[in-house]
């Protein structure tokens, strides 16, 4: 009976090299099968049902449409700090349309 020795480094090559060919084997596989098939010659029916499409403007006349109101623009929040005729720090947040109108708020104040 005769023993042979094969090192654990030589399997693990022959491992790797016959999964290496089973993943080429099934990627040509694939290849050949998908990108050299020619589509089938079947039956093509152009299907186009033209939809029915009604666009009313009455909307335009109705009594909603007429009495409403615009909407307001977003506020932003500014954040302002001020020394009071006291000599006093003072800081604090107010919401406004624009810097402009903060300025104006805090100086009438």
């Amino acid at each position: 009976m005769s023993v042979i020795f094969i090192s654990p480094k030589q399997r693990q090559k022959v491992f790797f090299l016959i999964i290496v060919a089973m993943f080429l084997l099934f990627v040509s596989a694939v290849f050949l099968g998908v990108f050299l098939s020619k589509p089938s010659k079947g039956t093509s029916m152009v299907a186009f049902d033209n939809p029915k499409v009604e666009v009313s403007m009455n909307i335009f006349d109705s009594d909603q449409l007429k009495n409403m109101q615009p909407v307001n623009p977003m506020q932003k929040e500014f954040s302002y700090t001020i020394v009071t005729k006291d000599g006093k720090q003072r800081t604090g947040f107010m919401s406004a349309q624009s810097a402009e109108d903060v300025k104006k708020y805090l100086e009438a104040q």
